[in-house]
């Protein structure tokens, strides 16, 4: 064992620190790393030390245990100890009998290596008989578990800044819940009411008044699909992952497949990329992608030569997917506005939304560890690229697509 291996594994556990490794597996999985280059079959990980009065001995609380069942079932409790086996610096011990004056000698421990993290934690290794190592274990340790106390400290901020962003979006749920609950029955009654005005009363409405109604019915309707929005940006928040392999190319082809069917007068020029597949969660990622393909096949509808792609590439060693048309495009300059809830670049009347649904799938993508970006320039179409974990299944090897064009006639006016 060296000190750049230890200081790998400090490294490895910074890495991980993303809300769902606590301070307690962060412990045990740091002190299995040790025990298995060190050779020591029993570690144990000491907090809350303090010295008792006087004497030379020390009150510890019993964190974590490897390696011995019967140590194990002392877990949480404070035990007594020699100071000498926990405070100070680091030190490898061949003292029977100051083992045994903490451990009992029932433990049969015959060496020791003290690896103190501060003033009132610290790592000690146990074992029945000599371990060897090519190099001194006391003087690698000293940066390296200074290094670890700091990765500890970062993932304890980090515990207590996830339980605070879990509080938020608790409370963004119960609030999304209760509007979308207390904003449909008002909705009902437009909807109710104005359908008995239509049927009873429409022919004696002037023309204006009945311009006016169906304003009335219009904004009802999108206030309607901006809560079913809104709840999904919820549930893509706090739904449970389960990941499986996802065949994302017969995903596109069903999605853009129906879009055909709803729009029969488009024509729309198709290419899927076969053989893409990624561990993801099958429902939230397939509300991902149909997001990123209703946009493309909205924001090419005054193409007359419409163009929509979806293939994947390699960069660096990440599997990325893309989803290209050649629509309106929009300028880089707004970019960051893209992924924000209710941030449209293009208005209302031009293309009809609410704004939610990038936000929606960024969301979708980070929850799996992905990132998602997107370029483009006005009037030259955008791609929008996405990562997610490769799946075992060969993926991207293939460089093939299938093109098709959506069948239909000329292309209708506005969209």
């Amino acid at each position: 064992m060296n000190q750049e291996l230890i200081l790998g594994i400090l490294y490895e556990l910074a890495m991980i620190l993303s809300g769902e490794v606590r301070a307690r597996p962060l412990t045990e999985r740091f002190l299995q790393r040790l025990l298995f280059h060190t050779g020591f079959p029993c570690g144990l990980y000491l907090r809350d030390i303090d010295v008792l009065g006087d004497s030379d001995r020390v009150r510890a609380r019993l964190d974590t245990v490897i390696g011995d069942p019967r140590l194990a079932d002392q877990r949480g409790r404070f035990l007594e100890l020699p100071q000498a086996l926990v405070q100070g610096a680091a030190e490898l011990y061949s003292d029977s009998a100051l083992l045994a004056a903490g451990f009992g000698a029932a433990g049969g421990w015959r060496m020791a290596l003290k690896l103190p993290i501060d003033p009132r934690s610290a790592f000690l290794l146990l074992a029945t008989r000599p371990v060897t190592s090519e190099a001194p274990l006391t003087t690698m340790f000293t940066p390296v578990l200074r290094n670890f106390g700091r990765v500890r400290e970062l993932c304890r901020e980090n515990e207590v800044h996830m339980q605070k962003l879990e509080r938020a979006n608790r409370e963004m749920e119960a609030f999304i819940y209760s509007v979308s609950h207390d904003l449909r029955a008002p909705l009902r009654a437009m909807f109710h009411y104005s359908d008995i005005v239509i049927e009873e009363a429409l022919a004696q409405l002037a023309p204006e008044h009945q311009d006016f109604l169906q304003r009335i019915r219009r904004g009802a309707g999108q206030m309607e699909t901006i809560i079913d929005d809104l709840l999904k940006l919820s549930r893509s928040t706090r739904a449970t992952l389960a990941r499986k392999p996802v065949d994302l190319s017969q995903r596109a082809e069903v999605i853009l497949a129906e879009l055909a069917r709803q729009a029969p007068e488009r024509q729309v020029e198709i290419r899927i990329q076969p053989g893409l597949v990624a561990e993801a969660d099958p429902d939230l990622i397939g509300v991902a992608l149909r997001n990123l393909l209703e946009n493309a096949w909205k924001y090419t509808c005054r193409e007359p030569a419409a163009t929509i792609v979806f293939g994947g590439e390699t960069l660096g060693e990440a599997q990325v997917f893309f989803v290209q048309d050649n629509g309106v495009g929009f300028d880089m300059r707004y970019a960051e506005k893209l992924f924000m809830p209710f941030q449209r670049l293009h208005g209302e009347h031009e293309f009809p939304g609410t704004g939610i649904g990038l936000a929606t799938v960024q969301r979708v993508i980070e929850r799996h560890g992905g990132r998602i970006w997107a370029e483009s320039a006005p009037g030259e179409g955008a791609v929008f690229r996405f990562t997610l974990p490769a799946s075992d299944s060969p993926a991207i090897s293939r460089p093939a697509a299938t093109g098709r064009r959506s069948p239909g006639g000329p292309r209708r006016p506005g969209c």
